[in-house]
């Protein structure tokens, strides 16, 4: 362990083991240098401890906040509805990864708060009728540099901006 101390932190190791062909002793570095202690016989029942020497990787599972199950669930709907429509595939599939964009968009601070849902809200029709005809045009300014974009577009579309 003392070797290990003295290493720079980009050469560290994930774990230290130390045997004497009869008794095992792992160290986790990455868990505070939590110790595993086992005798040679018990060594397959301890296989995941040397998962990254196989190029595995331990991910951590934790429960997921509710508002994104909820907001995956609606991505749901939304996919089957439009399915249901006759919109499948591959633009579908595009479809939904640039409304995922445009709401994280929205929250995240690449362009400004709640630009996406208030271009939704001010610019098309309540029962969602025209909302086929905005969002391509909406895609097609993201896809265009402000300096590129027509003097004569829509206000709102205008406005959205990368904030970075």
């Amino acid at each position: 362990m003392q070797y290990v101390e003295v290493l720079p932190q980009e050469k560290l190791p994930h774990a230290v083991l130390i045997c004497d062909f009869v008794h095992f002793h792992h160290y986790n570095l990455d868990k505070n240098n939590e110790l595993t202690e086992f005798p040679l016989e018990e060594l397959a029942g301890h296989a995941e401890l040397f998962a990254d020497i196989a190029g595995y990787e331990n991910v951590t599972y934790r429960k997921e906040d509710s508002v994104n199950v909820a907001a995956a669930e609606q991505m749901a709907k939304l996919h089957d509805a439009l399915k249901a429509a006759g919109y499948t595939g591959h633009p579908l599939e595009v479809l939904l990864v640039r409304l995922v964009f445009c709401m994280f968009a929205d929250d995240s601070g690449i362009w400004n708060q709640d630009q996406f849902i208030n271009l939704i809200k001010n610019r098309t029709n309540e029962d969602g009728s025209d909302l086929g005809m905005w969002l391509p045009r909406l895609f097609q300014v993201l896809n265009t540099s402000a300096e590129k974009r027509a003097s004569t577009l829509d206000k709102e579309l205008a406005s959205i901006l990368f904030s970075h």
